[in-house]
């Protein structure tokens, strides 16, 4: 059998606990990580390869390599902690060797057992949206890594399948699935990104294509083909990411959805982590009776610049900003200074997108021009020529009125990652809620001059930037009184 990277054969460890040690859906897992170990394991630093005699063209290459960075701050050991005790947690109601256990997975599984006798047993909350199977929101500002730390995690820490041989159990045991909202928060899309995920992960382990035997696909028939295979596969853990693109969707779609899962979780005592912006989470609280039911929640804030060197607070940011200065693909190379770490701190806001997209677009500047060297004007320079669409948001935050920052800030990170039609949509709902007026509406509608100049739109998504543009353009002449968006076209201090 030709076994794919992520994948493993089983090796079973002694756990201390008598039931986790005779469950070998627990006792297969990789050891808990400690501390010191987990920073070393999950710290990536690119080499800076010599580069002597090498074309403009290889040294930008090797500039926009720092994107691969990554820093385990302190939120990557709270994520982590928390998402290995979910999966074990989840595993507990879910040993295969017990039969009591076996006969309630072959109920959930089997579709002539329906949900009223189901109900009937117990097996599924009636409850509303309430859930009983572990739940955890991952949130915080766009732009502050939560999707690299998701896939750093999972890549670096667990096995996507483990392999068991047992003469008492030799099954496939999915330890994870990871898939995302569809751009317009459909149910069909969402399930079947459910069943495509299981096809992807199984890849050189059984040779399955279980998306080809959907032909007329709906909610009922694919809630019921996902929940069997969830749990012929033992999957762990369900990671569902961009979760704000269920914003878009009305009312009664968005409540379907949020029960759909809470049933599915339910049934199968599958643990899940939803991981979106704030305004995901704030609209998701409401849908719950008690809001700890809703899950645990981490909230990445921007990293603080600490005046002082003890404690933790400042640590997450001076790893940060190390990584970043050290990573310098120009012939005279930046000497770390204060004056260098506070313009780059004031200018980020502690953000790591904004922090690393900088430091790529001054070395790609100081290239391109032949000067070959960093200083304060440069740094200035890219960042009023690269960011101008959130020079607001950004203001904003440093005024401690962040209001949608981290709103305006996924649509510029959707831009940089070639996806116009998602963050128009995203732009224009915020437009529509007059989020924009005054000053704020003019600069914007100026930004978004270099939006269409740099990116490719369809028919469809120009008609769309253009109803934007005349939305801004009759909300700059609206006084700015009350709004949440400040105003900082020059970024300076």
């Amino acid at each position: 059998m030709l076994v794919l990277s992520g994948a493993t054969f089983a090796q079973y460890r002694k756990p201390f606990l008598e039931d986790h040690a005779l469950n070998p859906l627990i006792s297969a897992l990789p050891a808990h990580i400690e501390p010191g170990r987990f920073k070393n394991l999950m710290t990536v630093t690119p080499r800076v390869i010599e580069l002597e005699n090498s074309s403009n063209n290889d040294r930008v290459s090797v500039v926009k390599r720092l994107s691969n960075t990554v820093v385990p701050t302190k939120p990557y050991l709270d994520f982590y902690n928390e998402i290995y005790g979910m999966i074990v947690s989840g595993y507990e109601k879910r040993n295969p060797l017990v039969p009591s256990s076996v006969r309630w997975s072959y109920d959930v599984a089997d579709p002539n057992v329906t949900f009223e006798e189901l109900h009937k047993r117990k097996a599924i909350s009636t409850q509303g949206c309430e859930t009983t199977a572990d739940h955890l929101f991952l949130t915080g500002h766009s732009g502050m890594g939560k999707t690299k730390m998701k896939n750093a995690v999972l890549s670096g820490c667990f096995p996507s399948c483990i392999i068991h041989q047992r003469p008492d159990f030799d099954e496939a045991q999915i330890v994870y699935l990871s898939i995302e909202m569809p751009p317009n928060g459909a149910q069909i899309p969402l399930l079947i990104n459910i069943i495509d995920a299981i096809d992807e992960t199984l890849k050189g382990i059984e040779d399955t294509n279980y998306t080809s035997t959907i032909r007329r696909p709906t909610v009922g028939g694919l809630v019921a083909q996902a929940s069997n295979l969830c749990q012929q596969y033992h999957v762990g853990i369900l990671f569902i990411d961009e979760f704000q693109n269920l914003n878009v969707v009305d009312q009664k779609k968005y409540r379907d959805t949020i029960q759909l899962f809470s049933s599915l979780s339910n049934v199968l005592s599958l643990p899940v982590v939803k991981i979106g912006t704030h305004e995901a989470i704030n609209k998701l609280l409401p849908y719950f009776k008690d809001r700890r039911r809703a899950g645990d929640l981490i909230d990445i804030q921007p990293y603080i610049k600490s005046a002082t060197s003890s404690g933790f607070e400042g640590k997450d940011w001076e790893a940060l900003f190390n990584a970043v200065i050290t990573y310098q693909v120009v012939n005279k190379k930046a000497s770390v200074s204060q004056k260098l770490e506070d313009r780059l701190y004031y200018l980020s806001c502690g953000i790591p997108y904004v922090l690393f997209r900088l430091w790529q677009k001054v070395q790609i500047e100081a290239i391109l021009s032949g000067k070959d060297t960093i200083n304060l004007s440069l740094i200035d320079a890219a960042y009023n020529k690269y960011f101008k669409l959130i020079h607001t948001a950004l203001a904003a935050l440093r005024n401690n009125r962040p209001g949608k920052v981290k709103d305006l800030i996924n649509v510029s990170r959707l831009f940089d990652d070639q996806q116009p039609s998602q963050a128009l949509v995203h732009l224009q709902k915020m437009v529509n809620k007059d989020e924009f007026t005054g000053v704020a509406a003019t600069e914007l509608n100026k930004a978004i001059d270099d939006v269409e100049f740099n990116n490719a739109l369809s028919k469809k998504d120009k008609s769309k930037l253009a109803n934007i543009k005349k939305r801004l353009s009759q909300n700059s002449h609206k006084p700015p009184s009350g709004q949440s968006i400040d105003h900082d076209p020059k970024g300076s201090e």
